[in-house]
C-alpha cells in the first residue's frame, strides 16, 4: 500500500514538473516570437529604406539628401542615429562644421540612449574644438559622465587647454588620459604630447 501511494505521488510530481516545463516553454516562445514579430513589422520598412540609402549614400545628390533628411525626421531610432552620424561626417568632409553640429544636436533632442548621447556630446565637442570654440567644446564634454569616456574626455581637454595656452592643465589631463587609456597607439601619442611639451612647464 505504501509502495502504491509512493508511486502515485511520484507520478503526480512528474506530471506536475512536465506541465510546468510546458507552460514555461510556451510563455517563453510566445514572448520572444511576439517580440520578434513586433520588431519585424515595425522596422522592416525602415530597414529597407535605410539599406536603399546606404547603397547609394551620395549626399551631394539632392534627391538622396532629401531621403536622408526625411529618414532622420521620421525615425527617432537606431536608423535615424546612424544616418545622422553619416550626414554629420559628410558635412565635416566639406568643412561645414556648424551644419555637422546641428545634425548631431538634433539627435540629442530625442535620443534617450546614454551611449548615443555621450557619443554625440563628444563629437560635438571635437567639432567646436575644430572651430576654436573652446568654451563650447568644454561645455559639451562636461555632459559626459560615463567613466568609460574619461580617457577620451581628458585627452580632448588636454588639447583644448593647450590651445588656450594653459600647458600645465593640458599636461595634467593628458597624464590622466595616458594612465587610463588601453589603446597602445593612443597611449604612445599621449606620451609624445606629454614629453614634447613638459619641458616648457614646471609640471
Amino acid at each position: 500500500m505504501n509502495k502504491y501511494k509512493l508511486r502515485n505521488l511520484l507520478n503526480v510530481k512528474t506530471w506536475f514538473f512536465v506541465f510546468f516545463i510546458i507552460i514555461f516553454l510556451g510563455i517563453t516562445y510566445f514572448y520572444f516570437f511576439k517580440k520578434e514579430r513586433i520588431l519585424t513589422i515595425e522596422d522592416s520598412d525602415n530597414c529597407e529604406n535605410y539599406e536603399n540609402i546606404m547603397d547609394d549614400n551620395d549626399f551631394s545628390n539632392e534627391e538622396n539628401m532629401n531621403k536622408v533628411q526625411l529618414l532622420i525626421k521620421q525615425n527617432h531610432n537606431v536608423y535615424g542615429v546612424l544616418e545622422s552620424l553619416n550626414l554629420s561626417k559628410y558635412y565635416v568632409t566639406k568643412n561645414k562644421f556648424n551644419l555637422a553640429i546641428d545634425v548631431l544636436q538634433n539627435v540629442l533632442k530625442w535620443s534617450k540612449d546614454n551611449s548615443i548621447i555621450n557619443l554625440i556630446h563628444f563629437r560635438v565637442a571635437k567639432l567646436h574644438f575644430e572651430l576654436r570654440e573652446f568654451k563650447k567644446a568644454l561645455l559639451s564634454i562636461s555632459f559626459i559622465q560615463e567613466s568609460s569616456w574619461t580617457s577620451s574626455v581628458c585627452n580632448l581637454k588636454g588639447d583644448i587647454f593647450f590651445a588656450l595656452g594653459n600647458k600645465e592643465s593640458a599636461i595634467k589631463f593628458w597624464k590622466i588620459s595616458y594612465f587610463l587609456e588601453k589603446n597602445v597607439y593612443v597611449r604612445n601619442f599621449l606620451h609624445m604630447k606629454i614629453f614634447s611639451f613638459r619641458k616648457h612647464t614646471d609640471v
